[in-house]
């Protein structure tokens, strides 16, 4: 999947009974995609270098926190998407 194919980025949680895993799934119009998480090689660096292959996407240090807590709970955030009124009404909920 290209950047520009990118229509939406979602950051959640799995749980995996005794810890936590911070995920990332990169859709496409088409609703197909690609998941990313926390354990893959380049994991920070990917997260950090979103806004720039995604512009509009919300930074790292912005959405981190309200995913990565409370412990065991999914958490979703939309952090990108083509259609601006998405990601304003999913950030608007958070915390």
């Amino acid at each position: 999947m290209r950047w520009d194919e990118v229509i939406e980025a979602k950051a959640f949680k799995r749980d995996l009974l005794a810890v936590d895993c911070i995920c990332l799934f990169l859709s496409g119009a088409d609703g197909m995609g690609i998941e990313l998480d926390e354990e893959m090689e380049g994991w920070t660096s990917l997260c950090e270098a979103l806004p720039q292959r995604l512009p509009g996407c919300l930074p790292f240090h912005e959405w981190l926190w309200n995913v990565a807590t409370p412990a065991f709970e999914t958490n979703l955030r939309t952090i990108f998407a083509r259609n601006p009124v998405t990601l304003a009404t999913s950030t608007s909920r958070r915390s």
